[in-house]
């Protein structure tokens, strides 16, 4: 018995050697034929991950449909770009998105990562990286710096998910821009020329060829590895209705203390952008506040879908306001509801509550622009005292809310119809014409609904306060000397 005991061990013993050699010899091979794959033959990372997508989306879509709801199965991991423009309801879509992946099953759901504007992994790092030169892009991806951390944490989330299957989303609005002033320096190079004696032109050429290299990082480096699976849109605005809240938009940062600032009425930006537009001004598109092209072209909607290969989904903001859905979540169904399912599925059997935590109206800020103008040319005039007024409050920033409150209640207070300077009757039918082409070239659909706000539309939108005028009655010059006394009050 003790024997055959001992022969049993000595084999057992024997066996156990034989397989620790066997496993030893596997690693040794698995190890060297990783180092031939991934070293000798100098084969990319990006380029293993292109083609591990490529075979799993091959074996996806020969798949039968085995999710049990007669769904279609998802696309293969998905890089969704959505560039603006801006003025088109984009803070309120970003935010939606960004709440969507956070709160509401679009991350854990849908695989869908969210990535642009307002998520903290963009705005920490990411948005400043694609907005700078090679220079300082080098030292974001190098560093060990606060911005240089969150790039690198944005970057990982990117590619790391297109690893574990996710789709992306970037909605940014800036990086299509910078690409088609890009375009405009081509074509008249010349004229470029001409103002690079101006230091100030010259530096805002200088960021937009930076611009140039946006969407090829986009589409050759961050999203290499989701393997040419790209959509692209953008968002329809009526350009009459996109005139005047972009004119808002470029003055909302002027403080009214700053000498420099160049705060102008609606009718005076209008004429000297479009005459910039028209002669190519360099000097004028590209010095803010004159800073924007178009809200959206035809051309440029052709470009972007030549650059990534891909036809560009025109959507229109008009529907999201007939929707009881928020802004963002409309859109994901409208665009990509291939790949939002649960999230579209959720919004179909939503109640009132669901969305609470979502804006659900488009933003409607105001910057009491005409009481700005208003208080601008009070300081011109002397009327309204720099210093004193300064002096009432600490921040410069809380002074001037407190004197446009006060002078928007004024306005509001007198009932009064403010002396204003309108556009002229063919200005006004130039900008019905751009409007009409616009909608033909982008929402052909949209033909009965354009109508019908145009007859809606307020016309006064094109007017712009005559702040001189309007300082010569007593009662303003009386209001403004003494409103210093009043806030301090």
């Amino acid at each position: 018995s003790t024997n055959s005991i001992n022969v049993l061990a000595m084999v057992t013993t024997a066996r156990m050697k034989t397989f620790l050699v066997t496993c030893i010899i596997l690693v040794f091979l698995s190890a060297n034929l990783l180092r031939s794959v991934m070293w000798e033959e100098k084969i990319p990372e990006e380029e293993i991950l292109r083609k591990m997508l490529v075979e799993s989306s091959s074996r996806r879509n020969d798949a039968p449909i085995s999710n049990g709801n007669n769904s279609p199965p998802p696309p293969p991991p998905t890089a969704v770009l959505h560039f603006g423009p801006r003025k088109t309801g984009t803070t309120t879509m970003q935010d939606g998105l960004d709440s969507l992946a956070r709160r509401h099953g679009l991350t854990s759901q849908d695989r869908i990562n969210y990535v642009g504007r307002a998520s903290k992994l963009y705005m920490d790092g990411a948005r400043l990286y694609l907005k700078s030169d090679e220079e300082r892009r080098q030292d974001i991806v190098n560093g060990d710096h606060y911005t240089s951390k969150g790039y690198k944490k944005w970057t990982r989330k990117i590619r790391q998910g297109a690893i574990n299957k996710y789709h992306v989303i970037i909605s940014e609005e800036d990086i299509g821009r910078m690409h088609l002033y890009h375009k405009r320096l081509q074509l008249h190079e010349g004229r470029r020329e001409n103002s690079s004696t101006d230091a100030t032109i010259q530096q805002k050429v200088e960021d937009i060829r930076v611009g140039t290299d946006t969407l090829a990082i986009l589409r050759d480096d961050l999203f290499s590895a989701y393997a040419g699976n790209y959509r692209v849109t953008a968002t329809y605005r009526r350009y009459f209705e996109w005139l005047p809240s972009d004119h808002q938009q470029q003055f909302f940062g002027i403080s009214m203390f700053d000498r420099s600032a160049k705060l102008c009425g609606f009718v005076t930006w209008y004429r000297k952008y479009v005459t910039a537009l028209k002669e190519n001004d360099l000097a004028t598109l590209f010095v803010p506040p004159f800073r924007t092209i178009a809200p959206l072209r035809r051309e440029e909607v052709e470009e972007w879908g030549a650059f990534f290969d891909t036809k560009v989904h025109i959507y229109n903001m008009y529907e999201a306001k007939k929707s009881s859905l928020p802004m963002a979540v409309h859109w994901l169904c409208e665009v990509v509801p291939d790949i939002a399912q649960h999230t579209c599925q959720e919004a179909a059997q939503s109640n009132s509550t669901t969305y609470d935590d979502i804006a659900k109206e488009l933003n409607t800020w105001h910057d009491h622009i005409q009481a700005k103008e208003i208080s601008i040319e009070a300081l011109e005039q002397g009327i309204l005292n720099r210093r004193k007024v300064l002096d009432t409050l600490d921040d410069a920033y809380d002074v001037q809310e407190s004197v446009l409150e006060r002078v928007q209640a004024k306005i509001d207070e007198d009932n009064i119809t403010l002396p204003t300077a309108c556009l002229s009757d063919d200005e006004i039918q130039e900008i019905w014409e751009t409007s009409q082409q616009m909608q033909r070239d982008l929402m052909p659909d949209d033909a009965d609904g354009i109508q019908e706000a145009w007859k809606q539309f307020k016309r006064e939108k094109f007017c712009q306060v005559n702040a001189t005028k309007l300082l010569m009655r007593e009662d303003w010059i009386d209001f403004f000397r003494g409103l210093p006394d009043q806030i301090t009050e």
